[in-house]
């Protein structure tokens, strides 16, 4: 499979690892990030994205009309979910 410089599969510890590898090398270019799939590791994806740095614009890009509302916990609420 072709590669692109900065489009990941977060599915393993492996893509985790070449992420962080990724944007240790940073690039004052990048000013927005997608995260595509508004499930578990898309939401955390997008939050550790926007805590490692506040100047990005992070977006979820999500296919049905809600974002993870139900988990391992139990439901989520937008309340819950908003503050990500």
């Amino acid at each position: 499979m072709e590669t692109t410089d900065g489009l990941f599969v977060y599915r393993t510890i492996d893509d985790l690892e070449k992420m962080i590898l990724f944007a240790k090398k940073g690039s004052k270019e990048t000013k927005n990030v997608a995260i595509v799939g508004g499930g578990l590791l898309g939401l955390e994806a997008a939050k550790a994205i926007a805590d490692l740095d506040p100047n990005l614009r992070v977006s979820i890009v999500e296919r049905n009309n809600q974002v993870c509302l139900y988990s391992s916990l139990g439901p989520l609420t937008y309340a819950d979910v908003d503050p990500l």
